[in-house]
């Protein structure tokens, strides 16, 4: 981001960082000064710092992660249920200390772990998130902080993506490519033409269609030199050819039409036979006819009639079907009826003959009873044998009065059971009466053999005879007709192939001209397009060579190289950082790419107009008086053999501090 686009800060200072359960830290405080060394083992906490300072800053770590892993655990590599986890640092702007905290609380329900809560302090007062993330980009956005912070950051965007890399040095230079085109007035229409695209991938696609459009060429080419070559080679011998076998084919018709003429005369016979026997057929079918016509009426009478009787015989066995079970269901019920009467007769005897039977004692503590009580048992047994006598003799009423009714019914069936059976036996007899006519007249049948069938019968069969004898001469007939048609269809097709002929001679001169035409434009459209890759490569040279002079100017011992020419000879987009010559990936001791971090990290900020704390890590390698004052505040992390984490802080010769 410009300068111009955001207000910033001129210089950050990082004065102190306080951890409390973050990470392996369980309760440290550090203080920075302008050059400070922290050295130790590896697993001592070296990059905890780092990676508190870029957490609370930008809100992932060094290396860009997300902030994740930052509790403590224990020798089994077990979580420590710490409730709260801090880091905090003191920054130093314009001369004022600011303290940023960041506490991530952490919830646990019955001992169980269910999730954290970030809490923001600024300045000894809870703030919100969004307070405290308005704080920090005033300073400069997250993406600045780190890649202007942590080379590792830059490297790790440029190792990812050239093009993203290159955007952000571009930005951070202040390079504007409107303005570099306005200036440059002869590649205006490239910033037309790239629109905002990246050079590279506008040649790509221009090189795309260029090879696109000349396979469209070629193709053009080739087909045009196989039109050419057919219409040079081509000669009048095939049409030529044509035309005689087409006079062949014509004299064949007229041979066949002469010899169709010749058996007309036998076919118009034939056919006028064929409609007489037709007629001599239908005059004795009409005589045979008239002659049954009186028979045939009786026969379908005494059709209609059977079927009537078919239909009653039918019905009425259906019906006697049905009476003949219900009678044997009223003769069941009726069995039923008279043992139900015979088992109440006998209970009302039985009721008729009982006699009271004093007992004399208490049926329920062996006590005699009194006379008087006899005497009333003797009374409740009397009235309850009336009572059920009674009720008896009312179950035997009715139960005679049902064997009357089913008796009734049983009768009736069986008198209409007769009925149906004498109705179905005389139907019977009556179709076998009637069935012995219809035999008889259909064996009588027969027409009489007039005088008059007689002579239609003879013509008939000469007819028919002569017909015979003329169906060889239809056959060869229709051999001719076959033989005209298949002749008249070779000549449509000889037409057909003689009028293809000069019609393809035609087309084939048309074709060649549009094919022309068609080279003609495609070669232009080929031209134009290698004119816009020239001219953007030539824009792409120019652009890259004025970037490079922007970017270079930020600076020191370092050099940035934003463009290089391919094996193929194009024009490449890139970004190389070069010491002495020597490519920072290929080729630089560790020392000399330390220094190159330091000072690209200066760069990048001095681009982006603020002083920010640069860290350098690994630097084991790297002697202590090489380290340059480049006006920033340095901390440098050694790997060493101390067993616990040290900071240092050094001064020089003037009393200044230094490492």
């Amino acid at each position: 981001m410009c300068q111009k686009d955001v207000e910033r800060l001129t210089e950050v200072l990082l004065k102190k960082i306080s951890l409390k359960n973050y990470m392996g830290a369980e309760n440290v405080e550090v203080d920075f000064s302008e050059k400070t060394e922290i050295r130790g083992k590896n697993r001592c906490g070296k990059s905890t710092l780092m990676n508190a300072y870029f957490d609370v800053m930008t809100g992932k770590f060094a290396n860009g992660t997300a902030p994740n892993n930052i509790c403590p655990v224990d020798e089994n590599g077990e979580e420590k249920p710490v409730k709260e986890i801090e880091r905090a640092i003191t920054l130093e702007i314009k001369g004022i200390e600011h303290e940023i905290r960041k506490v991530t609380k952490r919830k646990y329900r019955k001992g169980v772990f269910i999730g954290n809560e970030a809490v923001y302090i600024l300045d000894g007062v809870f703030a919100k998130s969004a307070e405290v993330n308005d704080f920090l980009a005033s300073i400069a956005p997250p993406e600045t902080v780190a890649m202007c912070s942590n080379a590792s950051v830059f490297f790790s965007a440029l190792k990812k993506s050239t093009a993203d890399a290159r955007k952000a040095v571009e930005n951070l230079s202040g390079f504007d490519i409107e303005r570099f085109c306005k200036e440059n007035a002869e590649y205006q229409s490239v910033y037309e033409m790239t629109a905002g695209k990246k050079t590279e991938d506008v040649l790509k696609q221009l090189k795309k269609r260029l090879s696109t459009e000349n396979g469209e060429l070629g193709r053009l080419n080739v087909e045009l030199d196989y039109e050419q070559r057919r219409l040079d080679g081509s000669d009048d011998s095939d049409l030529q050819k044509l035309e005689s076998e087409k006079a062949v084919i014509i004299g064949n018709i007229d041979s066949m039409e002469n010899l169709k003429e010749a058996l007309n005369v036998s076919i118009d016979r034939y056919s006028f036979l064929l409609s007489h026997i037709e007629k001599l057929k239908g005059e004795l079918s009409e005589i045979e006819k008239e002659q049954t016509k009186a028979q045939r009426e009786r026969v379908d009478a005494i059709n209609e009639e059977l079927a009537v009787l078919d239909k009653e015989i039918s019905e009425k066995s259906a019906e006697l079907t049905e009476r003949n079970a219900k009678l044997q269901n009223s003769k069941f019920y009726l069995a039923s009826k008279n043992k139900e009467l015979m088992d109440l007769v006998k209970e009302r005897l039985r009721l008729k003959n009982a006699d009271f039977i004093a007992s004399g004692v208490c049926h329920v503590c062996g006590q005699p009873l009194p006379e008087e009580r006899t005497e009333e048992d003797k009374e409740r047994f009397e009235k309850e044998r009336e009572e059920n006598i009674g009720l008896t003799e009312s179950a035997i009423s009715s139960a005679e009065s049902k064997i009357e009714e089913v008796e009734e019914k049983i009768s009736l069936n069986s008198k209409k059971i007769e009925e149906i059976t004498a109705f179905i036996s005389e139907k019977k007899k009556r179709v076998e009466e009637i069935s012995s006519e219809k035999e008889k007249i259909l064996s009588d049948m027969k027409f009489s053999e007039t005088d008059e069938y007689k002579r239609i019968s003879e013509e008939l069969k000469e007819s028919e005879a002569e017909a015979a004898r003329l169906f060889e001469s239809t056959d060869l007939w229709r051999q001719v007709m076959e033989r005209i048609s298949n002749y008249k269809a070779d000549l449509s097709q000889k037409e057909s192939e003689i009028k293809a002929i000069i019609r393809d001679t035609e087309n084939t001169e048309k074709r060649i001209d549009l094919l022309k035409e068609s080279v003609k434009e495609q070669a232009q459209k080929a031209a134009d397009i290698e004119r816009q890759i020239d001219m953007l490569q030539d824009f792409s040279i120019a652009k890259n060579a004025a970037l490079e002079d922007m970017v270079n100017r930020k600076f020191e011992f370092i050099k940035i190289k934003m463009s290089e020419e391919t094996l193929s000879g194009d024009i490449k987009e890139t970004l190389r950082i070069n010491v002495n010559g020597v490519d920072y990936f290929n080729g630089l001791n560790h020392g000399d790419r330390i220094l190159a971090e330091i000072f690209l990290l200066k760069g990048l900020q001095d681009m982006n107009g603020i002083k920010l704390p640069i860290w350098i890590d690994d630097t084991e390698s790297l002697d202590e008086n090489r380290i340059p004052d480049v006006s920033r505040q340095l901390i440098v992390i050694r790997r060493t053999d101390d067993e616990t984490l040290k900071v240092c802080k050094r001064r020089d010769e003037h009393g200044n501090e230094r490492i």
